[in-house]
């Protein structure tokens, strides 16, 4: 019997089986790499835009608190307070005087704050509508009624705070700067034991200058940053002309919660949206980034995918031509042998020694099975060492890569900037090169729990440089599991935080001190007021708190100017935290006005007041002392200024249960004001 040789059937047979071994796998593989890839590309551009987001809304931060700082030290100064009452006795009669001598009072506040860009004017209304103005222009003519009206109602409803209103047309017409950014202060007098408003402080910040700052981010083609306030009107926009304008309802009804990132259709693009808020004042800054920009890249790695296919197809096609003519014509003549053999009776397992010409071919076949093994094998780990490489090196950050004991593989350039070890130094060596003795073991623990656990940890930790520096790190470790789920690799990706939490400390400084004396601002000592009250709540121990003014200070402003004022309060400062111990608290809340704290008194309260009266009465002296000023003049010499002046101090001896923070600052701020109609350089204490 002839045997039939199936050519046609075996070849698709043989096509069909190698596609299914490789072109299939190759396509499942594009199509799930391309999407976690994707995934991937994305959640990093949402870190990043949400990291740039938190850089912008800290920038925001410190301008609102230096522009709170402004408002309350401009309405805590009395020569202010005097002229609204003297408006609002005296109805529409504003006399040269008073506005020289507000705007006077305002220039010398503002020149503490060379630092704040972008203020276009100070506005002073009184409850008649009377108007005090520092600014942009000298015209005030013309002034926006109605607005100006309603940001009054708005303000004097809530006299204790500041108010953001957020962007709004300048209250002042003929002010080059048509949209600014307004926030408002009630000016208030004390009668009959309340605060009643007499006035509204308004601050107007130039919208033209966040315009300035935000359009030098560099956030990519076709993205753009926006700003928005608590009713949902650009504050921010790279179109100027849309500044002041609403957002559209349908995207404002997308910002919901604190932070949050969405893709969708916006303008007729797909975008990436990303929104961070600023609590307090109900404001979002927002991040559009066009979907395209995030996976061009992805594109072309697909188009790379689809040509690998197609160029594997090829590849196939010539493999079965060369597959025909080297292995199955050979297999044919084998087949052939084998059916004289079997005619001529030869023992079945002997009719694989017929054509020896074949033999070769065969053992090539076999030879180049084993090399097809061998090449998977070596693919496997190319695959592996692919995956590694993915993960550890898909960004810029710091990265290293060790084994499951720790030894370290592999590092990046990024990590020798930041610790010192090059690559050569780093490798075969344990992580813990790295270790500062900043943290305990439990630390520890707790950070290789959560790897070996969950398979990642992520946070802040303190390492050390090969020169022994220690540095700040933000550090992320990321466990790599085989196919049977043991741990193979850690990943760890790395960041020196350094200068961010530089930039957090001075941030927290400005926040807290006055940039002049380095003393505690008004903020810092109301929560030190309340701390000391807290303590004295515990300890039974009376509490004194001393507001006191520097009598004969305006004259050497006025006589020498403020660089010699400056001198003088630099001094003061000096002599008075000189006269209490280091557990008290010396405050400057503006201007020539300083508060003390005495915590931790006796028990008594007669003995309390007579502690507090020897400190008060050691500030004074101190005070009186002659000061030697040195001065820089215009030429370049330097001249000694003697000055003398005294002060005034009003003091409040309580305990936890009489007076909240509020009541004792206005009790000792009256008794202060007692001893200035009592004739000066005198202590009195609130009976």
């Amino acid at each position: 019997m002839k045997i039939q040789h199936p050519k046609l059937s075996f070849t698709v047979k043989l096509t069909s089986f190698l596609l299914v071994i490789s072109v299939f796998p190759l396509l499942i593989l594009q199509f799930a790499s391309y999407s976690v890839t994707k995934r991937a590309v994305i959640d990093e551009a949402i870190g990043h835009h949400m990291q740039m987001l938190s850089y912008q809304r800290d920038y925001l931060n410190l301008q609102m608190e230096q522009i709170n700082g402004l408002v309350t030290n401009l309405s805590s100064i009395d020569e202010i307070r005097q002229v609204l009452e003297s408006s609002e006795r005296n109805g529409d009669a504003q006399t040269s005087y008073d506005r020289l001598s507000t705007k006077a009072h305002i220039g010398y506040v503002l020149s503490g704050y060379s630092n704040l860009r972008g203020l276009v004017s100070i506005d002073l209304f009184a409850l008649n509508g009377m108007q005090y103005h520092v600014g942009d222009t000298l015209n005030v003519s013309n002034v926006r009624i109605d607005l100006r009206d309603r940001l009054l109602q708005s303000t004097i409803s809530t006299p204790d705070r500041i108010i953001w209103h957020g962007v709004e047309d300048n209250v002042n017409t003929a002010s080059s700067s048509r949209k600014v950014i307004i926030a408002s202060k009630a000016i208030t007098r004390w009668e009959q034991a309340k605060s009643v408003p007499i006035g509204m402080l308004l601050v107007n910040f130039s919208t033209e200058h966040l315009h300035t700052y935000f359009s030098k981010l560099e956030l990519g083609e076709d993205a753009y940053l926006m700003v928005i306030d608590a009713q949902q009107r650009l504050q921010f926009h790279p179109e100027a002309t849309l500044i002041g304008q609403p957002i559209e309802r349908g995207l404002g009804q997308l910002l919901k919660g604190v932070s949050g990132s969405l893709l969708i259709k916006l303008d007729g693009r797909d975008v990436l949206l990303s929104y961070l808020q600023i609590p307090d004042k109900q404001w979002y800054i927002i991040s559009v980034v066009p979907s395209k920009n995030l996976t061009a890249t992805m594109d072309d790695v697909e188009r790379m995918g689809i040509a690998l296919v197609a160029f594997n197809l090829l590849l196939i096609i010539v493999f079965i031509r060369s597959y025909l003519k080297q292995v199955v014509s050979p297999i044919r003549d084998i087949a052939e042998g084998f059916e004289k053999f079997q005619s001529g009776g030869v023992v079945p397992n002997l009719r694989m020694d017929s054509p020896k010409t074949t033999i070769d071919e065969i053992k090539e076949l076999v030879n180049w099975f084993n090399k097809f093994l061998d090449t998977l094998e070596i693919n496997r780990q190319a695959q592996t060492s692919l995956r590694i490489a993915a993960t550890a090196f898909e960004s810029q950050e710091g990265m290293v890569v060790t084994d499951a004991d720790t030894v370290i593989l592999n590092v990046n350039q990024a990590f020798t900037d930041i610790t010192g070890y090059t690559a050569e130094e780093a490798v075969g060596q344990k992580m813990n090169i790295l270790k500062s003795d900043r943290h305990d073991r439990s630390f520890y623990a707790a950070l290789w729990e959560s790897v070996n656990g969950r398979g990642v940890w992520r946070g802040e930790i303190w390492n050390k440089r090969k020169n022994a520096s220690l540095y700040p790190e933000w550090l992320t470790i990321t466990a790599v599991k085989g196919e049977s789920g043991q741990v193979t690799h850690y990943v760890g990706t790395l960041t020196d935080i350094s200068l961010r939490k530089e930039a957090e400390n001075e941030i927290k400084h400005l926040a807290f001190y006055d940039t002049l004396t380095e003393l505690p601002n008004r903020r810092l000592m109301h929560e030190r007021i309340e701390r000391a009250i807290t303590s004295s709540r515990r300890s039974g121990r009376f509490v004194a708190l001393m507001f006191l003014d520097l009598d004969n200070f305006k004259p050497l402003n006025d006589q020498f100017g403020h660089a010699a004022g400056d001198l003088l309060l630099i001094e003061a400062a000096h002599r008075i935290s000189a006269c209490v111990r280091e557990t008290d608290t010396v405050s400057r809340f503006g201007g020539d006005e300083f508060v003390v704290l005495l915590s931790e008194l006796d028990i008594d309260k007669e003995s309390s007041r007579v502690r507090a009266g020897i400190v008060a009465e050691k500030i004074r002296k101190a005070l009186l002392e002659t000061y030697q000023l040195k001065c820089h003049l215009a030429d370049g010499n330097e001249s000694v200024i003697e000055h003398s002046c005294t002060s005034s101090i009003g003091a409040i001896v309580f305990g936890s249960q009489e007076f909240s923070v509020d009541e004792a600052m206005k009790l000792a701020d009256m008794a202060m004001y007692r001893a200035k109609e009592e004739g000066r350089n005198c202590v009195r204490f609130h009976e």
